[in-house]
């Protein structure tokens, strides 16, 4: 059994559901702000996903950019777009009052800077639907990526398309000002493990001659 199915409450129906020749998912976005927890979807309105919890939708997460990782890339850093759209602005507004709404709009930097942003997706059943029409949900999410908000950066989307906002989030072994592995010192050796000396005497037998004994 692959650690997708293992992870869910019921591993036979979401097997049954991707034998299906096409069935609907959607990703889910949540940031963690200072002040509140923003939940967001790829969706059209409103998503309930396999936990009960509501994900806001009229397409706030307009889209991402390649996940990546591995053991050559530790530390990936990703962009979502996020999109304003209009009804939040003033559509009479000009370009210079509308710039300056933005700010507000994003937030302070102590509200997102270094707070997590997590990102799943949600598989549905579209041959079962709710009162409101609305796929029902198979399973519960599936964790894609997990990081730390770093900065925020907008633009005016053409004709009516409202702000998009970029979002930019750095995986959680990012580590800003250091190496990305460190280096063998007696520095970066303490920083990680304080306690270890076994790098203390490096710099005095860098140039030693070692002399083997004959066992």
């Amino acid at each position: 059994m692959s650690r997708l199915l293992a992870a869910q409450p019921d591993p036979a129906a979401v097997e049954a559901l991707l034998a299906k020749e096409a069935i609907p998912s959607a990703l889910l976005l949540e940031l963690q702000f200072a002040s509140v927890t923003a939940r967001i979807s790829d969706w059209q309105g409103y998503v309930v996903d396999g936990n009960g919890v509501t994900w806001a939708g009229l397409g706030e997460l307009v889209g991402i950019s390649d996940l990546e990782g591995g053991s050559d890339n530790l530390a990936p850093l990703r962009e979502y777009i996020l999109g304003i759209p209009w009804e939040l602005l003033d559509k009479e507004s000009t370009p210079t009052q509308i710039q300056s709404r933005i700010p507000a709009l994003i937030g302070a930097p102590s509200e997102y800077r270094g707070r997590s942003a997590n990102l799943s997706f949600q598989l549905f059943d579209p041959d079962l639907t709710d009162q409101f029409g609305r796929p029902l949900p198979v399973g519960v999410p599936v964790a894609l990526d997990a990081g730390l908000m770093t900065n925020v950066s907008w633009s005016l989307a053409p004709g009516a398309g409202g702000v998009i906002t970029t979002l930019r989030v750095e995986g959680v072994l990012a580590r800003k000002g250091s190496p990305q592995y460190g280096l063998l010192t007696d520095r970066d050796q303490k920083r990680r493990y304080g306690d270890d000396e076994g790098l203390e005497f490096v710099p005095e037998v860098m140039s030693t001659n070692v002399n083997w004994t004959d066992w």
